[in-house]
C-alpha cells in the first residue's frame, strides 16, 4: 500500500535514504532511476533490491556474521561490497557479497 508521500519523488528519497546534501540527492535519485530501468517487473509481488549507496546502515543476512549491523563503506565490482563494523573490539573492514547484505 502506498501513501500521498510515495508519490512525491523528494519525500521518498528523504525516506530511504535520510537527509542529503543536494548534490548527494540528485545522485541517489539518478542511481535509482538507473536502477529502476534494469529492474524486471512481473507484476504484483515483484521483489526488487533497495538500492544501496555508501553510509547507508546495513545488516548481514547471510555468513557467520548474520544479523550484525555495519555501515556501507564502499561498493566494489562484481557485487562486492566493503563493511565496516564493530568487531574484536575495535572497527574491522569486511568484504562481504552484495547478496550477504540489506539495508536497515
Amino acid at each position: 500500500m502506498f501513501t500521498i508521500n510515495d508519490l512525491d519523488p523528494d519525500a521518498l528519497i528523504s525516506r530511504l535514504a535520510g537527509p542529503l546534501s543536494p548534490h548527494n540527492r540528485a545522485a541517489f535519485r539518478a542511481a535509482a532511476e538507473d536502477a529502476l530501468t534494469r529492474v524486471p517487473c512481473w507484476g504484483e509481488g515483484a521483489v526488487y533490491r533497495a538500492v544501496l549507496a555508501p553510509g547507508m546502515r546495513v545488516r548481514v543476512i547471510s555468513g557467520p556474521l548474520h544479523d550484525q549491523i555495519g555501515l556501507l563503506a564502499v561498493l566494489r565490482p562484481h557485487e562486492r561490497v566493503l563493511v565496516l563494523m564493530h568487531l574484536l573490539g575495535g572497527e574491522q573492514r569486511v568484504e562481504l557479497a552484495r547478496s550477504a547484505i540489506e539495508a536497515v
